[in-house]
C-alpha cells in the first residue's frame, strides 16, 4: 500500500507541477496578448492622426481649385464678353469701308 500511496503522492505533485506550469503560462499569454493588444492600439491611434491629416490636405487643396476654378471662369467669361465687343467693333470698321493709315 505504501506504493501506491507514494504512486498516488507523486502523481498529485505533478499534476500541481503541471497546473502550476499551466497558469504560469496563461500569465505569460496573457502579458504578451495585453502587450500586443497597447501596441496595436496605439498603432490604430497613428494610423487615424495621419488619415486626418491626410483628408485636411486633401480638403485644403479642393478648397484651392475650387476658387482657381472660379477664378478661371470669371477671367474666360470676361474674354469672352470683350471678345464679343472686340468682333463688334471689328465688324462695325469693316462695315464702313478700307481705312487709309497714316
Amino acid at each position: 500500500m505504501s506504493e501506491s500511496l507514494q504512486s498516488v503522492q507523486e502523481m498529485m505533485v505533478k499534476e500541481q507541477f503541471c497546473e502550476g506550469w499551466q497558469v504560469q503560462q496563461c500569465t505569460l499569454d496573457e502579458g504578451r496578448r495585453l502587450k500586443r493588444r497597447e501596441k496595436n492600439r496605439v498603432a490604430a491611434q497613428r494610423s487615424r492622426k495621419r488619415q486626418m491629416q491626410r483628408a485636411d490636405l486633401l480638403h485644403e487643396a479642393c478648397e484651392l481649385l475650387e476658387q482657381r476654378n472660379k477664378s478661371l471662369k470669371r477671367e474666360r467669361l470676361d474674354q469672352l464678353r470683350g471678345g464679343t465687343a472686340g468682333a463688334d467693333q471689328l465688324t462695325e470698321g469693316l462695315s464702313s469701308g478700307p481705312q487709309k493709315l497714316t
